[in-house]
């Protein structure tokens, strides 16, 4: 058993320019050029490699939710599975709640037209929007793939809901659900609402571009950015061109093999979704078409190939070599980025060299944000996998809303040299924006002998005194006397104010550990805790020119005023911590969350 824990003109544009079918044979315009606000997000465990030519497709004997599974993706009942079966596992006490959401949604695409069968979707789907948090996760049956949560849950309603002709309803649930709702829940609701694509709900998502929170702002304005292949709702109107007795996989792979036509594309979207099959042939066959597809360049049948992609993915982990060359040769960002989130969801921190160099070269600022947060999210939390190849959520999404009940850890410092010796080497992203904020990420996780390096690094960036936001992450108050003289050199207004507030903000830490503590937040978080650290500071050094501040920043002595600054978690809930302050290396103090805040608990 597995437990997985406004550019408003830029986006109308992009809107009612992709208005058209998906299923029509030009090639879509190059990637828009959104500006993420950045923040967090997940990863997935590292994958171990397989042939292009070996076959993850085994035969086995599917479980019922697997089955279910396959019956929802494809629309119609899989290998023998009837409404009793399901309605036999809605009913059974212990079984496995996700089951249960896999049934809801079997159900209505066993019988759509069911006014039942359709109201109890929606009230199972409007139960999940209830309940839901950043941390619902669920037990899955061991051939169902890892990541499941509450938000997949809410995905594969939605997709039920959908493909049986019923978007409208779960949109105007949606609308329902959206008034007054929780911040994440908010985020949730505009991502389905993204997905769904229909006129009202991206009039719903537009509205939700000027949202209050900026957060939220900037998530709705990349949606709005952000192609979906295919919209929910497409699926229904395009669906009738592969009839539900069509859709065993003998027939999608003769008709899959026909052309460039709907009921082809329709065959390709729906291969992905092909339970392992007993006979070996088939399997190699339909892969083999796949494999074909993915490597057939140029404008004809854009989106035949564009599923191909993805269905291979879903059907076959191949290896990075086959997914490096693929995103090497292709010529279309939209596909690109695709590539990047499977390598992410097959191969984990495995990906994390090959999506370095590839990141490089890159010239599309929208490819090279999916490439280098990858990098940070693999390895500081929980980021791509199945699902996300599946129904693709926008990068923003991962970023800002955590998910799957995961904390993010602190980047260990192996990771941060990995990065660093990058950027020394002279490699970065061809986007300045993606640059910065490859900088930004490292930033508050550098200590002790990385700090030096670090500020070295940022000190040769070319618009060094227009960018001091970079540093506002550090919580290192050794680098004090480099940030104080910088703070006195000519800079924009905005970047300034920044600056002289991190340089307060560490200063606040420079007073003796004995005396009380102001508070200033109770987060339950990493950030927060440091913030209620207090330790001496003496005497500092002082810089008064660039002469000073490069032989500052070479000197390997350690400023008269360094404290390092170490906390351990000590329980999975990172609830409770050792924290080792430098300067009293004989003390350790002991902190812990409880009744809204953090205290100390050896006291």
């Amino acid at each position: 058993m597995k437990k997985i824990c406004r550019i408003a003109l830029l986006s109308l544009f992009l809107i009612t320019g992709f208005s058209g079918s998906v299923w029509a044979d030009d090639m879509p315009q190059e990637l828009p050029q959104p500006d993420p606000v950045l923040s967090e997000g997940r990863q997935p465990e590292t994958s171990p490699e397989t042939s292009p030519e070996t076959s993850i497709d085994t035969a086995s004997t599917p479980s019922i939710e697997a089955l279910m599974l396959y019956s929802v993706q494809t629309g119609t009942l899989q290998n023998g599975l009837t409404i009793e079966n399901i309605h036999d596992y809605i009913m059974d006490k212990n079984a496995y709640y996700t089951g249960y959401l896999l049934a809801r949604a079997a159900h209505l695409v066993a019988a759509p037209k069911k006014k039942s069968y359709r109201k109890s979707a929606l009230t199972a789907l409007s139960e999940e929007l209830d309940k839901i948090s950043s941390s619902t996760i669920y037990n899955l049956p061991d051939d169902l793939p890892d990541g499941f949560d509450g938000v997949d849950g809410i995905f594969l309603l939605s997709y039920a809901l959908s493909i049986t002709g019923h978007a409208d309803k779960a949109v105007a649930l949606f609308e329902i659900h959206i008034e007054d709702a929780p911040f994440f829940k908010r985020a949730v609701i505009y991502q389905m609402l993204h997905l769904i694509g229909t006129r009202k709900a991206r009039s719903l998502v537009q509205s939700g571009a000027d949202d209050e929170d900026s957060n939220l702002t900037q998530l709705n304005t990349n949606l709005l950015a952000h192609r979906y292949y295919p919209y929910l709702h497409e699926l229904d109107t395009y669906g009738s061109h592969l009839p539900q007795k069509k859709r065993n996989r003998r027939d999608l792979l003769k008709e899959a093999g026909k052309g460039c036509n709907k009921r082809a594309t329709m065959a390709v979207y729906l291969l992905g979704f092909q339970n392992p099959s007993e006979d070996t042939e088939q399997a190699n066959k339909e892969l083999h078409l796949l494999r074909t597809l993915t490597n057939v360049q140029g404008h004809h049948c854009y989106y035949k190939r564009h599923f191909a992609v993805r269905s291979l993915a879903l059907r076959s982990q191949e290896n990075m070599t086959f997914w490096a060359t693929l995103f090497r040769t292709e010529q279309d960002g939209w596909i690109r980025n695709i590539i990047a989130q499977i390598g992410w969801s097959h191969f984990g921190k495995g990906f994390s060299p090959v999506a370095l160099d590839l990141l490089k070269e890159e010239p599309n600022q929208y490819v090279q944000w999916e490439l280098m947060h990858g990098y940070y999210e693999t390895h500081s939390g929980s980021y791509r996998d199945y699902w996300d190849i599946w129904y693709s959520p926008v990068l923003q999404f991962h970023l800002s809303y955590k998910s799957r009940g995961c904390c993010h850890d602190s980047l260990k410092p192996e990771d941060i040299d990995h990065i660093m010796t990058w950027l020394e080497d002279g490699n970065k992203p061809q986007d300045h924006a993606v640059y910065n904020h490859m900088i930004y990420n490292m930033a508050k996780d550098v200590k002790g002998k990385q700090l030096k390096r670090f500020l070295s690094l940022f000190n040769n960036h070319p618009q060094r005194n227009q960018n001091w936001w970079i540093l506002s992450p550090l919580y290192a108050p050794e680098s004090l006397p480099l940030l104080r003289y910088w703070a006195t050199l000519e800079a924009p207004d905005q970047q300034n104010k920044q600056l002289q507030s991190m340089i307060e903000i560490l200063e606040n830490r420079n007073h003796h550990k004995n005396e009380k503590i102001t508070r200033t937040c109770c987060e339950e978080t990493e950030e927060c805790l440091r913030s209620l650290i207090t330790f001496d500071q003496n005497t500092i050094d002082i810089i008064s020119n660039e002469n000073e501040a490069l032989a500052w920043l070479s000197s390997t002595k350690t400023s008269q005023n360094a404290t390092p600054l170490d906390i351990t978690f000590t329980d999975d809930l990172r609830l409770q911590a050792d924290v080792y302050i430098g300067a009293y290396p004989s003390e350790i103090q002991q902190w812990g969350y409880s009744y809204g805040c953090w205290m100390r608990t050896d006291e």
